[in-house]
């Protein structure tokens, strides 16, 4: 039971650090990151930078589009 547990949990985990989500700003730039929050005024999300883990938002009036789970 331990083992159907583990691998389980470790497929869960698996899925949602792999899963990509899109981000495309007013300039068409595109971000590829991981959407962490959405709120009214305000997107959270990760992102790599030069070998590094960053947290950051953007303005939702800054953003033309956003899409989670892109693929």
């Amino acid at each position: 039971m331990r083992i159907l547990t583990f691998v389980i949990l470790a497929l869960i985990i698996s899925v949602d650090v792999l899963s990509q989500d899109l981000i495309v700003t007013n300039d068409n730039d595109s971000l590829n990151c991981k959407i962490t929050k959405i709120k009214s005024d305000f997107i959270h999300f990760t992102f790599m930078y030069n070998d590094e883990v960053r947290n950051t938002l953007l303005s939702v009036s800054s953003i033309k589009r956003y899409q989670k789970i892109f693929i």
